[in-house]
């Protein structure tokens, strides 16, 4: 039933999509990458949500939409520690807290920023740990 759910979605997200693109809407488009993505995750198809991501950021940042931009961070730097590239997962957690913090309003998305990179260095220092055979033990 779920996956049902998610291939309803998809086809109303890629509708929505060519709607925007030829209203030439970028807010509009940005909705439906965004959403595109979070169905992509969620059927398991991570380089359709990875390709997603990578627009809806193009287009946040276009639009000077820093919220956006900082979302799309943390969703491909979610989305790069899930497919093991803890470097790239590492640079978009970074990215996010730049923009982050040259805005003190948006102190609790600096807040979960700091909270991800934490998290990003901690999940690359024990990879590079086990590789190492536990630390030389």
């Amino acid at each position: 039933a779920a996956l049902g759910l998610l291939d309803d979605a998809s086809t109303s997200y890629r509708h929505a999509l060519r709607s925007a693109i030829r209203s030439g809407s970028m807010q509009g488009e940005a909705v439906a990458c965004g959403n595109l993505a979070l169905v992509g995750k969620q059927s398991g198809d991570l380089e359709t949500a990875r390709a997603c991501l990578d627009r809806y950021l193009q287009l946040t940042e276009a639009l000077s939409d820093s919220v956006g931009a900082v979302e799309a961070h943390h969703r491909l730097g979610d989305l790069a520690t899930e497919l093991g590239d803890l470097q790239r997962a590492g640079s978009h957690f970074e990215s996010a807290l730049t923009i982050t913090a040259s805005q003190p309003e948006q102190q609790a998305a600096l807040n979960q920023t700091k909270i991800e990179i934490g998290l990003a260095q901690g999940n690359m220092q024990f990879s590079e740990w086990m590789l190492t055979g536990f630390g030389g033990a």
